[in-house]
């Protein structure tokens, strides 16, 4: 009877498991939309254009994120930390910095909801930002 109980209880904890696994699959991790300036992923200027941001690796500290220009399949990997997602964004939403006329992607929310995948800061951009009083701009997706 004691070993039947244990297993069940192991069989229970297991389905748990695949039920919360199986929840966290559904969030999605891909979103396409327009974005109708130019702007910097990382050290690269992107074109104003339909882009595909995606969740590439979702395991350790770090995240990648896949952000392609869907017209000209440009791409570039960028490293990103999740940070909490104080500004409770849609799913799909990109954030941008702003100083002066000049876009710098700073992160998307993709995949589990409380999390910003906030994009690590290039030498180039940190010193600009010291140069002007930036200001973020966040994007809804366009449900793509």
């Amino acid at each position: 009877m004691k070993g039947m109980l244990k297993g069940l209880a192991v069989v229970m904890m297991l389905a748990a498991g695949l039920i919360s696994t199986a929840a966290a699959q559904d969030l999605p991790k891909t979103r396409a939309m327009k974005i109708d300036f130019d702007f910097y992923a990382g050290k690269t200027v992107m074109p104003a254009g339909e882009y595909e941001f995606q969740l590439v690796s979702s395991t350790g500290p770090h995240k990648l994120i896949r952000v392609r220009e869907i017209n000209s399949n440009k791409q570039i990997l960028l490293t990103t930390i999740p940070n909490r997602n104080a500004q409770n964004l849609d799913s799909g939403s990109v954030g941008f910095n702003k100083y002066g006329d000049q876009y710098f992607l700073s992160g998307v929310q993709l995949g589990d909801r409380n999390y910003f995948h906030t994009v690590l800061k290039t030498s180039e951009e940190r010193d600009i930002a010291k140069q002007f009083n930036g200001r973020r701009i966040n994007t809804q997706s366009s449900g793509q």
